[in-house]
């Protein structure tokens, strides 16, 4: 086997690896970074405690901070091959710490928007909050580098 035919054999498998990661833009790797909540609406209610909070996104691991004080952390999964695309959340912290949040979310480009119910409740079909529904819904925009 030539030099030239070896090389092109060893190089496919980075090619594939790298044309799948291509075909997955909404998923874990894209959601990698912080960022900045614009909305936290509860119910049709805007609750204005989290504007501004700033979420991580490191590893499989998230973390949403207002300035010093830690509001949520713990572990998430997502699914992007779902329509909408799934995301669970497993908190840390707080008052749904070891319980699965079973939500959905949309990622467009620096936009990111979420939606979970309370535990326990089925996961949203809709990226709504109205009152009654159970479900907060948050808007967020890429943080810019520091």
């Amino acid at each position: 086997m030539s030099i030239r035919r070896r090389l092109l054999v060893l190089a496919l498998p980075l090619v594939l690896v790298a044309s799948l990661r291509a075909a997955d833009p909404v998923g874990a790797d894209a959601l990698q970074g912080r960022w900045t909540m614009l909305s936290y609406v509860d119910e049709g209610v805007l609750d204005p405690q989290f504007t501004g909070a700033v979420q991580q996104f490191t590893g499989p691991a998230y973390e949403v901070r207002k300035g010093d004080k830690v509001l949520r952390k713990g572990e998430y999964r997502v699914d992007p091959k779902q329509t909408p695309a799934h995301m669970d959340l497993k908190p840390g912290i707080g008052p749904y710490k070891g319980k699965t949040l079973e939500g959905i979310y949309r990622l467009d480009g620096d936009t990111l928007h979420t939606c979970f119910p309370e535990p326990g409740q089925p996961r949203p079909k809709q990226f709504t909050s109205e009152k009654g529904s159970g479900c907060s819904e948050v808007k967020y925009t890429r943080a810019k580098a520091e």
